[in-house]
């Protein structure tokens, strides 16, 4: 090979990780540094950033709900380890954990981060007896064992610069190898490089209608609904709905990696069901990159000013 290809291969693979450093937090996370100079962060994530400075709308309606209604009864699906580091984690319904009136049922598959969860539950509340935690992902038919792909701790031990990487070592999981693979980029690693450090394991699968049964709920007593499943949020929101009398005041799931059609069928259906949809930051940016939406029942926000 002749020195100026392998000085243009170096410097592309410099430029490939010099945008992923770009393009994370300090945590690892894709997000706001030097967002204002990106061509396409640009966009979406300067307008994150500016949205995350502030309480998100989900957190918002969430807490209006404790207020008009003194109770809620949720069920997160991917619930992940239950970080309570404000920086690394995204999830939700951290901060309403401990919230007077939470009865949650937490559902997450990888039985590695559910034991951080159950330990993360137990170190930061003074009691769990109004929270369920089930090691099981939920999907449209229930199967005692079902592929699941995780990130391995091999990654680390490898890559020790990825060690502050939170997104990487316990929320990068998925049903879809393709879809945890993906996220090579975000590593500065090639996509078979990545590969290597993906594992499969077998995990339980139970169906929502499992999922209130064994929690003993009613579906017409759900409050909240929460999912973030790594590409099949869509799939699971759509399976709840369909349940009869499931009708939660508020739902909120991740939409960055659902196809625009899918999506686009479960707001129709949201909006046929009554439902106000926006995204849950409070950015109104509805182009492409990361984001959570949120559904909520009119009556949630009744008397209120604007989400």
């Amino acid at each position: 090979m002749q020195t100026s290809s392998i000085r243009r291969l170096g410097a592309l693979f410099f430029l490939r990780a010099l945008w992923a450093w770009l393009l994370c937090d300090a945590g690892g996370q894709p997000g706001c540094r030097f967002a204002r100079w990106l061509p396409r962060a640009d966009v979406h994530t300067a307008l994150r950033c500016q949205a995350d400075k502030q309480e998100s709308r989900s957190a918002r309606l969430i807490d209006r709900a404790f207020k008009k209604y003194g109770q809620v009864t949720a069920i997160q699906v991917g619930a992940c380890d239950g970080d309570p580091d404000q920086t690394t984690s995204n999830d939700p319904l951290r901060m309403f954990l401990a919230r007077p009136g939470l009865h949650a049922v937490l559902l997450e598959p990888n039985p590695v981060v559910f034991k951080m969860l159950q330990d993360n539950l137990k170190a930061q509340l003074e009691t769990t007896e109004h929270i369920l935690v089930m090691n099981a992902a939920v999907t449209n038919k229930s199967f005692d064992s079902v592929p699941f792909y995780v990130v391995s701790p091999r990654l680390i031990r490898d890559f020790p610069r990825f060690e502050h990487f939170h997104w990487a070592r316990y929320q990068l999981s998925s049903m879809d190898w393709a879809h945890v693979a993906k996220h090579h980029e975000y590593l500065a690693l090639s996509r078979d490089k990545f590969a290597t450090y993906i594992d499969k394991i077998d995990v339980r699968a139970l169906t929502p209608a499992d999922v209130l049964t064994k929690a003993a709920l009613e579906p017409g007593a759900v409050d909240l609904l929460v999912v973030d499943a790594e590409g099949y949020d869509v799939e699971i929101v759509t399976a709840f709905l369909l349940l009869d009398a499931f009708n939660p005041k508020i739902i909120i799931f991740e939409a960055t990696h659902s196809q625009n059609a899918q999506l686009h069928d479960l707001q129709s259906l949201l909006a046929l069901r009554g439902y106000q949809v926006a995204r849950a930051d409070n950015s109104e940016y509805q182009g492409e990159g990361g984001y959570d939406m949120v559904a909520w029942q009119p009556e949630v926000t009744v008397g209120e000013s604007e989400i």
